[in-house]
């Protein structure tokens, strides 16, 4: 049997040199002047970051394991405030890479941080209704947080999964895949070994729909008898297989419907429990596309059983 706590091969975690103290303030600087400058209902800023950063990590253990790799990891940032009417909103843009090349733009940090605070401007309550519900991208990758929770050792070991007994079943349409890539070169969650000190691997979380694996420590695979994947401390670069649609072709595929685009909150173990969206947008196809309008404040509840629940 292969040694789990063996080690072979190099990750790239380290692509790019750090940059000085001066470039990454010019950078922040650049970043929040753009941003002030394009919209006149950008009243404030809540200031623009950047960071950047360069370390070790050994680790070693009484299995004979003593292995370390150096990591880089750069972040450039800008928090706004709006306000239209009276009423004031704050949103952002971010960036993360393990490069500085590889990091966006001040002009596309600043353009997102504009747009995404001023989107949210003029919020109204909406009546109760029957509507389609689309995620914005940065809501949906927390949605994946559940099944992260759901399939994770610990929890299958208590009995405290809504996924007890679908390893193997159906769980998700058959479109969608789940892949994880821990050796992925500059990804973000990139890592040669787990926070036991397990060798990590390239595997299938999801087939075609179809759950392929547990997410398992040493301790959580011993109280079930099996034999640990490599997940102490979390999951490394999921890639989620899609339809090929872009941002626009869902929200033209929604016409009228809800786009959840901030306070997702994911309740208790199997349910859904709240959605408090300060950012739901109702939106709409028009002559020249769809767009997004009337953004929306107040509390949506939803309950049901997670395993149940289509959006």
């Amino acid at each position: 049997m292969t040694n789990p706590f063996s080690l072979k091969g190099k990750v790239a975690l380290v692509t790019g040199a750090n940059t000085g103290l001066g470039q990454g303030i010019a950078l922040a600087i650049e970043c929040e002047r753009l941003a002030l400058g394009r919209d006149a209902r950008i009243k404030h800023s809540d200031g623009a970051s950047f960071s950047s950063h360069l370390g070790v990590k050994v680790y070693g253990n009484s299995h004979g394991f003593v292995k370390g790799y150096a990591a880089s990891r750069n972040s450039l940032s800008c928090v706004l405030i709006g306000e239209q009417d009276g009423d004031m909103q704050r949103d952002y843009g971010y960036s993360s890479s393990r490069s500085l090349g590889g990091l966006w733009s001040p002009q596309r940090i600043a353009d997102e941080a504009v747009e995404r605070t001023v989107s949210r401007l003029g919020a109204r309550k909406i009546s109760t209704r029957h509507a389609p519900v689309l995620f914005h991208p940065d809501t949906a990758a927390g949605l994946w947080g559940h099944l992260v929770m759901a399939i994770s050792g610990g929890n299958l070991y208590r009995k405290s999964s809504f996924l007890l007994d679908k390893l193997g079943k159906q769980i998700l349409p058959e479109w969608l895949t789940i892949q994880e890539f821990p050796h992925l070169p500059g990804g973000l969650a990139s890592t040669p070994f787990d926070g036991e000190g397990v060798r990590t691997r390239d595997m299938d979380i999801v087939r075609s729909g179809e759950l392929m694996s547990w997410l398992l420590t040493s301790y959580s695979a011993r109280k079930l008898g099996l034999t640990t994947t490599g997940h102490a401390g979390g999951i490394h670069n999921w890639q989620v297989s899609n339809t090929g649609q872009d941002f626009q072709g869902m929200l033209k595929e929604m016409g009228t419907g809800l786009l959840v685009t901030l306070g997702v909150i994911l309740g208790g173990r199997s349910y859904i429990t709240t959605v408090t969206p300060d950012g739901l947008i109702a939106s709409q196809p028009s002559a020249h596309g769809t767009s997004v309008q009337e953004p929306a404040a107040g509390s949506i509840p939803s309950t049901g059983d997670s395993s149940e629940k289509t959006v």
